[in-house]
């Protein structure tokens, strides 16, 4: 099986003033209205079941991940094979910058709710174990400097930003655990013990619930959003890589890599209440805001699968570049962005 040096992807919102501020992979803000039948904003585009390509840009070398700001105007693409971050406008799909990583190879990355830092998961094995990187750079959006060199546990993954924007939480593949990051004290403040080997984190919208993916153990653990602790595990299928929050809070989606399907969680029970067979080796899944469809990247297929979150089936599959590492949907819904691994592109999609 082909494990990717990557982390995953995040759902956060931001309530304040009476305005939601949902952040699809890092995606950019719609104001809040009424529920759509598909429980997402009701002012977010009605999203399509047969989404198209409608251009590719080149990127650095081995993109691995890719989120938006919170204006949506700004896609953020961590290239692993170029120690780099391409800054992409969205309007124009040009880049703007290449940010260069220094300490090792950008994995993945989440961002604060008011889009001031980038969080990224930095991971470099090294020849000699005590040159050996592990840790969270924090990037400022507007200059483009490391401002911080967080410690974390080893080969940080996929991480997530509370709600509030004050913790961090980095899920660390080889030593199967959480570390938590306080903000205000640009600290670890503890590390949680989870099942080998974390990937990917994403908070509940009210911040109460946070979940992880466990690679080899082939469980989605529970986390108490305040404590943090422990609370629950769920037998998913083989090889869970990623998981996204539904709009409406009641579903979890995770991807089984290793099984070509996506685990359906209720998360009143935290139980499995049905899968999804989508194409070989998905690594990533996010959600339309409208809730009505999910996005899935499936990395062995070259495909994206369209999945229809009413039937819980597959309603069609787009053909993008090699590798598809991981997706990222504008919060207004028009459109999707795909980090091609093998190809060093980004693949645009037409999504409503």
């Amino acid at each position: 099986m082909r494990i990717l040096l990557a982390v995953a992807a995040v759902v956060v919102v931001l309530v304040a003033a009476g305005v939601g501020v949902f952040l699809f992979r890092g995606g950019a803000p719609w104001s809040s209205g009424p529920a759509a039948p598909g429980g997402g904003a009701g002012n977010a585009a009605a999203s399509m079941a047969n989404p198209t390509v409608s251009g590719t840009t080149p990127v650095g070398k081995n993109p691995q991940d890719v989120l938006l700001s919170p204006d949506g105007r700004t896609a953020y693409v961590m290239n692993t094979g170029s120690n780099s971050i391409s800054v992409i406008d969205t309007g124009t799909m040009g880049i703007t910058a290449t940010v260069p990583v220094p300490n090792g190879p950008p994995q993945f990355a989440s961002i604060s709710p008011d889009g001031v830092r980038l969080y990224v998961s930095v991971y470099n094995p090294a020849t000699n174990a005590a040159n050996a990187v592990n840790a969270v750079d924090v990037i400022d959006t507007s200059s483009h400097a490391v401002t911080h060199t967080i410690p974390v546990g080893l080969h940080p993954y996929a991480s997530a930003v509370s709600p509030d924007g004050n913790t961090i939480l980095v899920p660390n593949h080889d030593s199967a655990d959480i570390s938590v990051i306080d903000w205000r004290t640009k600290s670890v403040v503890k590390r949680i013990p989870v099942k080998p080997n974390p990937h990917f984190v994403a908070f509940t919208a009210d911040g109460s619930k946070a979940f992880v993916a466990d690679h080899e153990s082939n469980v989605v653990s529970v986390l108490d959003g305040h404590t943090f602790a422990v609370t629950a595990v769920i037998p998913v299928g083989r090889s869970p890589h990623s998981l996204a929050v539904s709009p409406d809070q009641t579903t979890v989606y995770v991807v089984d890599y290793d099984q070509n399907d996506v685990s359906v969680i209720d998360i009143a029970s935290d139980r499995v209440t049905g899968t999804i067979p989508v194409g070989a080796n998905p690594q990533s899944v996010v959600f339309a805001p409208d809730g009505r469809h999910a996005y899935v990247a499936d990395n062995a297929a070259n495909t994206v699968s369209v999945i229809d979150t009413g039937t819980r089936a597959v309603v069609s599959t787009v053909q993008v570049g090699r590798s598809p590492t991981t997706i990222a949907v504008a919060p207004d819904g028009r459109t999707a962005y795909v980090t091609n691994f093998d190809d060093n592109t980004l693949s645009v999609l037409r999504t409503a």
